[in-house]
């Protein structure tokens, strides 16, 4: 299974994940940006920190107001953490074109 992080730190039985990953404008409109990522999983629910940011304007603030860590189990696949990234403009209901970026880090042990 392919993962969606970029960097991997090893201290002793403690990971730390990171990377950065492209949130979608979802079907709520382009005030909203949202993104998730495929992890191996946690033996418990892992420490989250992210940040949104774009690297084509500035004076659009998205600040994130939810990530959700679940971890996943299907039969014939591999079981794998999914993390989920929410973020809002915080100039309300204004939309914006711009394309944002999520970085992520998660810490935790591995399963």
């Amino acid at each position: 299974m392919t993962y969606d992080y970029q960097y991997l730190i090893q201290m002793e039985s403690t990971v730390s994940l990171a990377g950065t990953t492209i949130m979608m404008i979802p079907d709520g409109g382009k005030h909203v940006r949202s993104a998730q990522i495929r992890l191996p999983r946690f033996v418990n629910e892992p420490v989250v920190t992210a940040t949104v940011h774009s690297k084509q304007g500035s004076g659009t603030i998205f600040a994130l107001w939810n990530i959700d860590y679940q971890n996943i189990d299907y039969q014939d696949v591999e079981s794998f953490s999914l993390v989920t990234f929410v973020a809002q403009n915080i100039q309300i209901g204004d939309e914006s074109d711009l394309e944002f970026l999520c970085n992520f880090i998660v810490v935790g042990q591995l399963a």
